[in-house]
């Protein structure tokens, strides 16, 4: 029987364990983690509920200085939102690729935006 359940006692906390060891994950910048804990979030709630949370794991995942974490997150965001105008804003309001472009060298930046074309088109148009 699968524990993470819609009226589950144990879906919340599973939940929050996931979120919990994502942000670790994220600030230590262990991708493979990371993309373990987005995999059972993504099972356990809807992805607009998920994205709520993902923010802040964004920038742990910006703090741990690792490109490869980054795009991890950065996916996610690019999976579950694919209109520009769609996209999850920073906690602070700023929309997401601005945020990037504030908080990422230009060097993980370029990565970024070469690593999601879309995300690049997005870019130049919100601009």
């Amino acid at each position: 029987m699968d524990l993470v359940m819609n009226g589950n006692p144990f879906q919340q906390q599973t939940q929050e364990a996931c979120k919990s060891l994502g942000m670790v994950s994220a600030s230590r910048g262990c991708t493979a983690m990371l993309q373990e804990c987005l995999s059972a979030l993504r099972k356990a709630e809807p992805v607009s509920d998920v994205l709520l949370g993902l923010p802040d794991l964004f920038l742990r995942a910006v703090q741990s200085g690792h490109a490869s974490t980054i795009l991890q997150v950065l996916t996610y965001f690019l999976m579950a939102r694919t209109e520009p105008e769609q996209r999850a804003p920073s906690d602070r309001g700023i929309p997401l690729p601005h945020w990037v472009a504030i908080c990422c060298g230009s060097e993980i930046t370029r990565k970024i935006l070469s690593f999601c074309p879309s995300y690049a088109i997005a870019w130049t148009t919100e601009r």
